[in-house]
């Protein structure tokens, strides 16, 4: 494997050990709320947004392709 993947891997498996209780949050949003950015691998949701695990739905949209409206009508990601 590439010494990256084995980068990503690693911290996927430590992310897992320490995720505790946070399988217990409900699927929907906790703070009803979706945020749809760009493809720039520079932006995290989570860090500019303030969100935290089950916070709002994320998606990154690829060249403007997000249908129009992005949300249903309960507030979820199309």
């Amino acid at each position: 494997m590439s010494i990256v993947l084995d980068a990503v891997l690693e911290a996927n498996r430590k992310y897992a050990e320490t995720f505790g209780s946070k399988s217990e949050l409900p699927i929907p949003p906790g703070r009803k709320f979706a945020i749809v950015t760009c493809m720039d691998a520079r932006l995290d949701p989570a860090k500019f947004a303030g969100l935290a695990e089950g916070d709002a739905q994320q998606r990154k949209d690829i060249q403007y392709l997000a249908p129009l409206p992005v949300f249903n009508a309960d507030g979820t990601v199309k």
